[in-house]
């Protein structure tokens, strides 16, 4: 009877872990401990509606990126690869390569900073957010580098973890801007590379 006691205590201990929506139900480590890691894009989408356009919707799968033109009619399909990493090295940074690779261009992306896990709100739980604030954004589109100081000095991103195992990890953010009549709405899932 003790047994049975002790591992319904256990089950019940370890039922709270669970924090987004598509976690596991029992981890024996810390979101913070699966997070840290280097991830590549497995597949997702983003849709980008503004007011003037352009306006898109772009999915990703095995490498590659389609976008669809939304104002245009258009499709362009281009070769992807994205690959972020968190680190636990006391100050919590990150470190994002994105590459997209079309006929005509090679844009390349760096975006370096911070990252932290964030507390419990009324719309999600302790540890379900992670806020990425980066401190620099680097851009080549078949020439130098660009930083873009803008994105940098006012740019800071919460993102939901929709599921986070030690083998995949499940984000969106729907990021809305009303001066401008923008939204942004991304949906991604890593793999450990």
């Amino acid at each position: 009877m003790k047994v049975l006691y002790s591992i319904l205590l256990i089950v019940c201990f370890f039922s709270g872990c669970k924090k987004g929506e598509e976690d596991p139900s029992i981890s024996f480590r810390s979101r913070k401990a699966r997070l840290c890691n280097t991830w590549q894009l497995d597949s997702g989408s983003d849709t980008l509606l503004r007011w003037g356009g352009p306006n898109y919707f772009r999915s990703y799968k095995d490498g590659f990126a389609i976008l669809n033109n939304l104002d245009w009619n258009q499709i362009f399909i281009t070769r992807c690869e994205a690959v972020v990493t968190f680190a636990n090295n006391n100050q919590y940074t990150f470190d994002f390569k994105y590459t997209d690779t079309s006929i005509n261009h090679v844009v390349h992306t760096i975006e370096t900073g911070k990252w932290s896990l964030l507390n419990k709100d009324d719309e999600f739980k302790n540890n379900e957010q992670i806020f990425l604030l980066p401190n620099s954004i680097r851009t080549s589109n078949n020439g130098p580098p660009i930083t873009d100081s803008v994105l940098v000095n006012n740019f800071g991103t919460k993102w939901q973890i929709v599921g986070l195992w030690n083998d995949k990890l499940h984000i969106k953010s729907i990021i809305k801007y009303k001066s401008t009549y923008f939204q942004n709405s991304l949906d991604y899932t890593f793999k450990p590379k």
